[in-house]
């Protein structure tokens, strides 16, 4: 009997491990197939995982290492390859943007190829260049192609909210926009804490006023968390694992959840005014369901927020300014 909800994850280190088990957690797929050039350490992972997998009270998720015949049917790919950049200087980005294009091509070749309609979800930075690249350069329909872009950050950003507000994360509403890295800013306008408008909070709690005083500093903040993460263990894996498993939930379900994903916004589409001119990928609020990114979702943007997306538009530019064209 063919697999009904497949998803082949493509890279089986520290992030496509993590992305491999939390996608497995979810039970929301009935065969998760794992990819590597070194197929040993697919079957390491895959095996490894297989053995989590086991211990699942519901039906268990199948595991397994496989080749580039298994993109055929897939419902998702994740693509998790590539290398980290040296720094979050834009420098240290662009150099890695150029290696990990070169990376990414031939396997988009192939998906291109061999997978006709599932969604492909890249994760590999800088994530917003990287999903430019495969939005232009290859045959995907529009919204097939999405990035974990900014939902990690948003993440962070709740985390700091909750901190300064001394609530529950999860009473927290809160977006990042615009490029995952230095870039990326937080929709302070369209944030609440238990469904109340973030300026309402700051007056009711004791001590929480300054919590709003400088948004670039929640802005600073919760794009460090990662750096902080690098710098101490070596990598982050474990939180954007957690994001590709969101995402492929959305993607495997069909659910039309609204999550903030990097998408290429093709010229003249635009977002809040800004980037009309010329197309580029960079995270908004988007409806994701089975075809990947189905709709993105206008925002309106107060001054500072709009100076943070016109900022965030070019820093991506300037990124992929730097990756010589495909053949």
């Amino acid at each position: 009997m063919p697999v009904q909800r497949r998803v082949v994850v493509i890279g089986s280190g520290r992030v496509g491990g993590a992305a491999v088990g939390a996608i497995v957690a979810t039970g929301c797929v009935e065969e998760v197939v794992v990819l590597n050039r070194h197929h040993g350490a697919a079957c390491g992972q895959a095996a490894d995982q297989a053995d989590a997998a086991a211990w699942s009270v519901s039906s268990p998720v199948r595991v397994r290492a496989g080749g580039l015949e298994d993109l055929a049917g897939a419902s998702l790919v994740v693509v998790t390859v590539g290398s980290l950049p040296r720094s979050q200087a834009p420098d240290g980005r662009r150099e890695v943007a150029a290696a990990n294009a070169s990376i990414l091509r031939p396997l988009l070749c192939e998906i291109a190829s061999r997978s006709a309609d599932a969604p492909v979800l890249i994760s590999t930075n800088p994530v917003d260049a990287m999903v430019q690249v495969a939005a232009t350069e290859f045959p995907f329909a529009p919204g097939r192609v999405l990035g974990t872009g900014t939902s990690l950050d948003s993440v962070r950003l709740r985390r700091v909210i909750a901190d300064r507000f001394g609530v529950s994360v999860s009473s927290v509403e809160a977006v990042m926009l615009g490029e995952h890295g230095p870039a990326g800013f937080p929709l302070l306008s369209g944030a609440s804490v238990g469904g109340a408008r973030l300026a309402d909070v700051a007056r009711a709690l004791p001590g929480a006023p300054g919590a709003l005083a400088d948004p670039e500093s929640l802005r600073e903040k919760a794009n460090a968390i990662g750096w902080d993460i690098r710098r101490l263990k070596g990598a982050t894996s474990a939180g954007i694992g957690q994001c590709i498993a969101r995402i492929a939930r959305a993607v495997v379900r069909d659910e039309m959840s609204v999550v903030p994903v990097s998408s290429f916004i093709p010229p003249g589409e635009g977002w809040d005014g800004v980037g009309d001119e010329a197309g580029v990928a960079v995270s908004v609020p988007c409806v994701v369901g089975a075809a990947g990114v189905i709709r993105r979702i206008p925002v309106h943007l107060d001054d500072w927020e709009r100076e943070c997306f016109r900022s965030s538009v070019e820093a991506v530019r300037a990124t992929v300014a730097h990756i010589a064209p495909g053949p």
